[in-house]
């Protein structure tokens, strides 16, 4: 691989970590977890009691993996995140679902 496209990889796979740990903390922080998820017993994918939480994990999983997701559907106003009227809680998930599909439509 010729110099300038590897620091333009290392670049682009540091940027999709910073996004990938973006959204873990925003799931941390404001999903709804399914209050029957064991982690012991269910898969990750039920820890939330929202499709749209889930696709969010789904993109991290991708990003961390240095792949691109071919999409993030996920909506603030599922019901899927709490609290519902948190106005900074919106603007981090609209900004986090903006910068996964300028990923996406690179």
């Amino acid at each position: 691989m010729k110099i300038k496209r590897y620091l333009e990889y290392i670049k682009e796979s540091k940027s999709w970590d910073d996004l990938s740990n973006r959204i873990i903390n925003f799931l941390d922080e404001y999903a709804v977890l399914n209050p029957n998820w064991d982690s012991e017993y269910d898969d990750e994918y039920d820890k939330f009691a929202s499709p749209d939480a889930a696709q969010m994990k789904y993109c991290v999983e991708l990003l961390s993996k240095g792949e691109k997701p071919s999409r993030c559907w996920s909506e603030w106003g599922s019901g899927g995140y709490k609290p519902y009227t948190s106005k900074e809680g919106r603007a981090e998930h609209d900004l986090l679902v903006k910068n996964v599909y300028e990923i996406i439509n690179k």
